[in-house]
């Protein structure tokens, strides 16, 4: 399958995702979102495949959500599909039974970074950061970060990046648990291909098996849980957002008729 925005390809045993929007930094918007579920349930679905890989075309792995801040200002009904088509992603991830890589070629920024506990193994370039701005743009976490960050580093560090949008390098990121390989720029597709073809040569069922073991039926769903309360907590920020600007848009009318 492929698309200006997806491509994938092939080559059993592992299914790559790339996504193909460099101009955008690799942003998601919405149709963004449906071409990477659809990826991610085509490569879940095939038997011959065991290693789902998911990158980025260019400098960026990913910018996260393709949206314009002043956007926050007009919620309507797309934005709040939107968010559902985010709802979407996160249980794809949730649910890859493959095994699941992000390889992260430059900054990985929103949702691409705070989903990356969902994968099996995270693979970056040196020239990658991690950055989650939420309240500085006055929006909520997603990608069940909100239980998996304090899970994974500890509650003060995952303060540091999800609730005062502190940016990391990939070391930090590494030391924090969220990156598990860091390659050198120049080198990384050569040395962070090799690793995915180290991880090819492994038994594929017993792998698999593992895995399930790990993500066990209860711990998928708790964490299709987490996806939701995030979600609707979003929706309801989406909602005092709206009123906030009605109530604005009411006063400023007002105004001009004094």
């Amino acid at each position: 399958m492929s698309s200006s925005k997806i491509v994938t390809k092939r080559v059993d045993p592992v299914f790559y995702i790339l996504i193909n929007r460099p101009h955008k930094k690799n942003a998601i918007d919405a149709e963004t979102y449906e071409l990477l579920i659809a990826a991610l349930n085509q490569a879940n679905s095939v038997d011959d495949i065991f290693i789902t890989v998911l990158t980025g075309e260019g400098d960026f792995y990913s910018a996260g959500n393709d949206f314009n801040v002043n956007d926050l200002h007009n919620i309507n009904k797309s934005a709040n599909e939107t968010v559902e088509l985010v709802h979407q992603f996160v249980n794809a991830l949730i649910d890859h039974t493959k095994i699941l890589v992000a390889q992260v070629n430059g900054p990985a920024i929103g949702i691409a970074c705070t989903t990356l506990p969902l994968f099996d193994s995270v693979i970056a370039s040196n020239h990658a950061y991690f950055y989650c701005p939420f309240t500085k743009l006055g929006i909520l976490p997603e990608g069940t970060s909100t239980h998996t960050w304090p899970e994974l580093m500890g509650h003060s560090q995952a303060a540091r990046l999800l609730l005062f949008s502190e940016k990391v390098c990939a070391q930090e990121a590494k030391q924090l648990g969220l990156v598990n390989k860091v390659f050198v720029h120049q080198k990384f597709q050569e040395q962070s291909n090799e690793v995915i073809q180290e991880y090819a040569s492994l038994t594929a069922k017993a792998c698999l098996q593992a895995k399930r073991l790990m993500r066990s039926k209860e711990r998928v769903a708790f964490l299709r849980a987490i996806n939701r309360t995030e979600i609707n907590a979003i929706h309801e920020s989406l909602k005092e957002i709206n009123m906030a600007n009605v109530r604005e848009r009411a006063l400023d009318k007002t105004k001009s008729n004094i």
